[in-house]
């Protein structure tokens, strides 16, 4: 897996490459952070539509969810942008997360990714 950083507008994007695998206490939270906060940015895009996996299992995405805990406090919005082979139609990965107070949401495009994650606060709550 790659990890690749760059600064847009407004928040840092991450994009993830090749085979990702999801480890209990991913190291990879810390080093996002430090980017977001070497560049000032509170806003983040995390892009997994360059891996390679083709599924994810159920406890996989729990993981996931539960590895945005690490945002916690940290960053004002988070958006995730997946293949839709990826994301499952309920959104388990994001449920997890969000119950877990952390603003996160799932989409399938990084027009409707970045849409939300720059709308003001008022109104990206009601989507």
């Amino acid at each position: 897996m790659e990890i690749h950083f760059d600064e847009e507008p407004g928040f840092v994007r991450v994009r993830f490459t090749g085979l990702w695998s999801i480890p209990k206490d991913s190291p990879v939270t810390k080093r996002v952070l430090e980017e977001c906060r070497g560049r000032k940015k509170d806003l983040l895009l995390i892009d997994f539509s360059g891996v390679e996996n083709q599924k994810l299992s159920l406890a996989e995405r729990f993981r996931l969810g539960v590895s945005a805990l690490g945002f916690a406090g940290k960053l004002r919005r988070i958006a995730v942008i997946g293949r839709p082979d990826l994301l499952d139609g309920q959104r388990f990965g994001e449920m997890v997360a969000r119950n877990r107070g952390i603003n996160i949401r799932a989409f399938n495009t990084p027009d409707d990714a970045t849409q939300w994650l720059l709308a003001d606060e008022a109104t990206s709550e009601d989507r």
